[in-house]
């Protein structure tokens, strides 16, 4: 190959003059290399196709053209073999680990769903008919006429307790409630004074256990607690007729009757 290339090389250079540059022998070089390449193969080139066959093994029947440009440049040709890889299974332990979580995270999301639709349904059951949630409390809502101590132990017996609204957003929030309902009624609630002989009163709610918490706020209507010693009123109600707003009243003989609301 050297030696033709060399021949090549001299034929070109004797053609050029001395004033030609090396880049144009260059030129001509390739040119002629060119050419030759075009020329029909010779008899020794057929000889191996002649006497020798090719292994089965080199026989391919798809070739891929990589690049090609116009009719008379050559082609790059590749076969099926320089692109018979296997890519790298990366993704094993992932797919593994699907395999593995997908039923344990369903087993999550189903033990959620079933966890809080029995949440939901233990709350709707606490808080079903006759009773009814407001705010987040459950109360029962009566319209009997009756007294405070009346009312006390109807709620006791019922296994509840006259409602307490320990901050003022429940109190607010089932003012609201009896102002929708319009029935004119007073209804009694879980608010008592244990103290008669303190000015204005020591004002406690009363839980079903007996426990007492200390009132937090002030929302008895003006002039409100007005009990005294000789005449006590020790117990408290929404006041229909000012607005549902907090009163004291007599607990037993000669004070006003209403409704009542207790809480479970």
């Amino acid at each position: 190959m050297l030696v033709v290339y060399t021949e090549m090389m001299f034929h070109c250079t004797s053609r050029l003059s001395d004033s030609e540059s090396l880049t144009d022998t260059l030129v001509c070089t390739l040119s002629q290399n060119y050419k030759k390449s075009q020329r029909p193969r010779s008899n020794i080139d057929m000889e191996f196709s002649e006497n020798e066959s090719i292994p089965d093994e080199q026989v391919t029947d798809t070739n891929y053209i990589i690049f090609s440009d116009e009719e008379n440049e050559p082609q790059v040709v590749a076969s099926d073999d320089e692109f018979d890889y296997e890519l790298p299974k990366i993704f094993e332990d992932d797919e593994k680990y699907d395999e593995e979580a997908s039923p344990s995270l369903a087993k999550v999301f189903d033990n959620s769903n079933q966890q809080s639709t029995s949440k939901d349904s233990r709350r709707s059951d606490e808080c079903s008919y006759p009773y009814r949630r407001v705010g987040k409390g459950c109360y029962l809502i009566q319209k009997d006429n009756v007294s405070g101590d009346t009312a006390f132990a109807k709620c006791l017996r019922r296994g509840a307790y006259l409602a307490n609204f320990e901050t003022l957003n429940e109190a607010m929030l089932m003012k609201y409630e009896l102002q929708k309902m319009k029935t004119g009624v007073h209804y009694y609630v879980g608010g008592r004074n244990i103290n008669r002989y303190k000015t204005g009163g020591d004002w406690r709610w009363i839980k079903k256990d007996g426990e007492m918490v200390k009132m937090k706020y002030f929302a008895f209507d003006n002039g409100e607690p007005n009990g005294t010693l000789k005449g006590a009123q020790d117990c408290m109600f929404f006041y229909a007729s000012r607005g549902y707003r907090f009163h004291a009243v007599w607990c037993a003989m000669g004070g006003l009757l209403g409704g009542y609301i207790c809480e479970k």
